[in-house]
């Protein structure tokens, strides 16, 4: 679990965004679930560097023993919706577990 800088190969000085694993809490508190996310500067957005970041992350957590990870995504959030999908992930549907929002949620079941 964590959250990492991204850097571009050749420029590691200067981050253009993050990526995060880490548990998801809701009303009730912890869960066994755990969440991958990111966030990229915009002028890094569109490159691939979400997906490549995103894939190391969950290439360590399958790594680790980890067997499911959800993201999730603002209902219109379309680039990282996107994200998700060349990931592999499967849209569960909308949620508003998390957070206290209306979030649109995939999993992905690891290694398995």
């Amino acid at each position: 679990m964590g959250l990492w800088a991204v850097c571009e190969i050749g420029h590691e000085a200067s981050p253009i965004g993050t990526v995060l694993l880490h548990p998801l809490h809701d009303e009730a508190g912890p869960t066994d679930q755990v969440e991958i996310g990111w966030h990229l500067h915009p002028r890094s957005q569109g490159q691939g560097f979400a997906t490549e970041a995103a894939q190391a992350v969950l290439a360590a957590a399958a790594a680790a023993g980890q067997q499911r990870v959800l993201a999730l995504t603002m209902i219109d959030n379309l680039k990282s919706q996107a994200v998700v999908r060349r990931l592999g992930m499967t849209d569960d549907g909308l949620t508003s577990r998390w957070f206290g929002l209306e979030l649109r949620q995939f999993s992905l079941v690891l290694g398995g």
